[in-house]
């Protein structure tokens, strides 16, 4: 019998490709609000439950609660807002974490795999590091080029990425190294890594 997953996102488009990445090995049924999760919840019985934070009526937040009183099920929290969101769920014991806007499906299914097979799931290390990130006062902005500098990624390409221009990624650089203690981005890797 295929495991389940309960999908709980209000974007069209990202709960579509959620959906599409997991449904040939899992059963995948998907919810927009909060309301449509707590109805569905005893009746599908998930295994694991991939959740966004941020969602019209009952918040994530809200609803991390309600699972944890009626199901058993692992919760994934999925969020685009690193900055407050990451900090908030440490306090809620949720395990795992995929950003909206983190590249990579066969990372999704690792890490769905992980949940439903028990295995230990570490927080990724540039979780790690987002979280303390936003400890030290970064913004949202650089923690998004504090991520992509732990990639070794160049100036011009996380200017590509982030839509902004190479002055600004070397600004958010400065600052980013400067609020971190860090003497260069050789030492930022260091640490990520």
């Amino acid at each position: 019998m295929k495991k389940r997953i309960l999908i709980v996102e209000d974007q069209k488009l990202f709960r579509q490709m959620l959906y599409e990445a997991l449904e040939q090995e899992y059963e995948v049924f998907e919810c927009v609000t909060g309301e449509q999760a707590l109805d569905i919840l005893p009746k599908f019985e998930p295994d694991l439950i991939i959740l966004d934070l941020i969602l019209p009526g009952i918040s994530g937040y809200e609803l991390i609660e309600e699972f944890e009183r009626k199901s058993k099920s692992v919760i994934m929290i999925l969020t685009a807002n690193t900055d407050e969101a990451f900090v908030k769920t440490l306090c809620l014991h949720v395990k795992q974490y995929l950003i909206k806007d983190y590249e990579g499906l066969p990372e999704l299914r690792k890490r769905v795999n992980d949940c439903l097979t028990k295995k230990e799931v570490d927080t990724p290390s540039y979780i790690t590091k987002i979280i303390l990130s936003a400890k030290e006062g970064l913004t949202k902005m650089q923690m998004r080029v504090h991520y992509l500098m732990s990639k070794g990624l160049s100036s011009m390409e996380i200017s590509a990425k982030l839509f902004i221009s190479v002055n600004t990624v070397n600004n958010h650089r400065k600052e980013v190294l400067r609020k971190l203690g860090l003497k260069n981005t050789i030492e930022l890797i260091r640490k990520a890594g």
